[in-house]
């Protein structure tokens, strides 16, 4: 059975040798890859290893969260990117929206599209026939 310890420590003290697998490492000061050289880092074996996160990291999103919004999930950042879209009720489509077109004969509520309707419309400019049924009433049919 491993047993897992938390290190943490300057990067001059960190041995990615020594880190069992799933071992965290706080490091506090002089890491290489980060900008004011602390990082969370955790372990898969020996010798392997991998940064999660540096305090850069970490400040910068709770920053850009909590100066936003006491509610994360719906902070500016989210509602400014969900607000250029257009809205589920009654929604106005920009460019050329595209829909599939539906079977000839199709007759139910789906959205009808141009290149549907122009195929019924074609099928029914048949000539018509008009014949004279008497007492004013004509009686029409397709060919």
């Amino acid at each position: 059975m491993a047993v897992i310890q938390f290190r943490s420590g300057a990067y001059a003290d960190y041995d990615p040798a020594k880190m069992q697998a799933a071992e965290p490492a706080v490091v506090l000061s002089g890491d290489p890859d980060t900008e004011d050289g602390k990082s969370v880092r955790v372990g898969f074996g020996s010798g392997e290893d991998k940064r999660l996160l540096t305090e850069d990291d970490a400040f910068q999103v709770d920053d850009e969260l909590s100066s936003l919004s006491e509610n994360p999930v719906q902070n500016k950042v989210i509602n400014t990117a969900l607000g250029s879209k257009a809205p589920i009720a009654s929604p106005t489509f920009t460019g050329t929206p595209k829909a599939p077109t539906a079977t000839a004969g199709t007759n139910n509520t789906q959205i009808a599209s141009t290149a549907f309707v122009k195929a019924a419309v074609d099928a029914a400019s048949k000539t018509l026939n008009a014949t004279n049924k008497g007492s004013g009433v004509v009686e029409l049919s397709i060919v």
